[in-house]
């Protein structure tokens, strides 16, 4: 079991405004579809929303885009954290999974470490630690450490789940990783 960020699909701005009720609020909102990669780039993405107005505003523009077969997507806002590309591939000539910075920064980072399958927690966590930006992770400038075994555990599991079900691709961006803890807020697969 992944640790995933809390939501459901909506199904009007009503429920919308029901779903920020139900998960206590803030809520992100976000369309969600097969083939939808960069949420963010579409501008198919809020954040941070407190108000039913906020939430009413935000489904419709969503709604507005347009995406064929695009639902929308209530999920509770994650605290804040670091946020890690986790993503393990059994199409390339070795099953591998990557781990780096991630988020809405994982091209402008690129800031990852390659880990061939299977791999257990240690051997990722090594990997976390030999990225550039590990000191985001790992408590350098006064920051606290951060929960580098949940996240090492998280990703491992990652690389089973491919293997043991013969997909081609997880990719989770962003996972968050707390001082205690990693949460799941994005996810694709394909077989």
């Amino acid at each position: 079991r992944l640790p995933v960020v809390e939501g459901r699909l909506v199904d009007g701005e009503d429920d919308a405004v029901l779903a920020l009720a139900e998960l206590g609020g803030p809520v992100a909102l976000k369309l969600s579809g097969a083939g939808l990669l960069h949420k963010s780039e579409l501008g198919g993405l809020a954040l941070d929303l407190h108000s039913e107005d906020d939430v009413r505003g935000a489904h419709r523009r969503l709604a507005a885009i347009g995406v064929d077969g695009a639902a929308v997507l209530a999920e509770r806002m994650s605290p804040p954290g670091v946020e890690l590309l986790v993503s393990a591939r059994s199409d390339g000539v070795v099953p591998a999974l990557v781990v780096g910075l991630g988020g809405i920064w994982t091209e402008a980072f690129d800031d990852v470490a390659i880990v061939p399958l299977p791999a257990g927690p240690e051997r990722v966590e090594t990997a976390l630690r030999g990225l550039r930006g590990a000191g985001l992770l790992t408590g350098q400038r006064g920051r606290p450490p951060l929960d580098l075994e949940a996240v090492s555990r998280l990703a491992a599991g990652v690389g089973e789940l491919v293997l043991e079900h013969h997909l081609a691709l997880v990719e989770l961006n962003p996972v968050i990783v707390h001082i205690a803890g990693s949460l799941v807020v994005d996810a694709i697969a394909r077989r």
